[in-house]
């Protein structure tokens, strides 16, 4: 009897020796990247050794390395059959499922992790960004709150708790704890840009500035922090302090265009038409800013101003041809476009890019006046240049009272210009 329970105990430790060797040499197969010779030591060793979950789950691991995901996820279904509830098998389950765009698998794998184990890393950083991404916030929140209780020296948990709170509109927590990120890591520079946006959205410029500059001090190469500075400028209307931030991320990477683009707008805002053109061109020539409406806008409003009025004409025609239906926009272009007609003589495309204008829903304060001084345009050109003073009078009769604006009382104009009209015919017909 005792020869017999020696013998058993014996070929017990032989079988675990040699179990322990096979994952041994499984692992170091696997570190050294030689994947399909570790597959085909797990193969061996599932007919050797009683711990097959294991072994399932590392060819789980290898079948994934080699792009197998299929064969990945029946193994890792096998190893889940024997220990259902072992969250590393559960954790690469989730992980494969991803890799075959099984989301919703997934997501109901990860959950079932938290419940087993609501510390558990990788879960609740990939629940937490999936409700980030559907704008559950709240749970989003308080799944980073969990982790963080368990880490409190974490500071990527204490960032994305303060950005869970901009996104609740909750100001005053969401500084709370990008503070406490800063007090965890000095330079994270997601913190410092995250408090840089909070205080541009209440008005507090200066305080928005000290941190996108601290920032830039940690990373002076990043050009997006350039540009967040600079769109700080333009926010507070300070076009010409934004000039130098586009200019400093233009150094960083000259082919930007939309970087470009929103320089050429400063120096069109402070006047500078020559530089801003230079800048517009370049973008909407070399990127998709082409297709910028803003861009091309600004382009005809600086070659009116230098009454270059095809080429005007030519870019405020590319702005409308991209236009989403924004009535007030169609009216401004439309009515830029008359003008410039009429620059160039050509009353027939000069009134009818006019009437388009009038047929737009415009919504403005001062919209009553905006159409008045159309209808009045309009009759000059009937009345003076193309001498039918009948159509003069049917627009001007249609000019409305209100809508006084830099006291341009246009339908008091109006009704002294029918009345001149009016006399001027009367006097004609007689003298036939």
């Amino acid at each position: 009897m005792r020869k017999f329970y020696l013998l058993t105990v014996f070929i017990v430790c032989s079988l675990m020796i040699n179990a322990q060797t096979n994952f041994d040499e499984i692992n170091l197969l696997l570190i050294k990247s030689k994947y399909k010779e570790a597959l085909k030591l797990c193969d061996e060793a599932l007919n050797s050794t009683n711990d097959k979950a294991n072994l399932y789950y590392l060819k789980a691991i290898i079948n994934k390395q080699l792009y197998r995901f299929a064969a990945a996820v029946n193994d890792i279904e096998q190893a889940l059959e024997i220990e259902p509830e072992n969250i590393d098998y559960l954790n690469e389950y989730a992980s494969i499922l991803i890799k075959r765009n099984r989301k919703n698998k997934a997501l109901l794998t990860y959950k079932t992790i938290l419940e087993l184990d609501k510390y558990h890393v990788n879960s609740g950083l990939y629940l937490s960004n999936h409700y980030m991404k559907n704008k559950k916030y709240e749970e989003s929140k308080e799944i980073l709150e969990k982790l963080y209780s368990a880490d409190t020296t974490n500071s990527y948990f204490a960032r994305n708790i303060g950005l869970a709170y901009i996104k609740l509109g909750k100001k005053k927590e969401a500084i709370f704890w990008l503070n406490k990120t800063l007090a965890i890591d000095s330079v994270d520079i997601k913190a410092f840009t995250f408090l840089s946006l909070i205080y541009s959205a209440v008005s507090k410029f200066d305080s928005s500035l000290i941190y996108i500059n601290k920032a830039i001090a940690c990373d002076p190469l990043n050009k997006d922090l350039y540009i967040q500075a600079a769109e700080v400028h333009v926010t507070r209307n300070h076009n010409f302090r934004a000039i130098p931030m586009y200019l400093k991320a233009l150094e960083i990477d000259p082919n930007d265009g939309f970087v470009t683009r929103d320089l050429g707008f400063c120096y069109y805002k402070i006047k500078k038409f020559d530089k801003s053109k230079l800048c517009l061109l370049k973008a909407i020539r070399n990127s998709d800013c082409g297709l910028d409406i803003q861009a091309n806008s600004y382009l005809g409003n600086i070659y009116e101003k230098e009454n270059k009025l095809d080429s005007s004409i030519y870019y405020y025609n590319a702005a409308l041809k991209v236009l989403k239906p924004d009535h007030n926009s169609l009216f401004d272009l439309n009515k830029k476009k008359a003008e410039c007609y009429y620059g160039l003589d050509d009353y027939k495309n000069a009134i009818k890019f006019y009437e388009k204008a009038l047929t737009q829903d415009v919504e403005s304060f001062w919209i009553t006046s905006e159409m008045n001084s159309v209808l009045i345009n309009i009759a000059a050109i009937y009345s003076d240049k193309l001498n039918d003073k009948a159509k003069a009078l049917k627009y001007l009769k249609r000019v409305k009272k209100g809508g006084i604006i830099m006291n341009k009382d246009y339908y008091k104009y109006a009704q002294v210009e029918i009345r001149k009209l009016k006399e001027e015919m009367f006097f004609e017909e007689k003298s036939k």
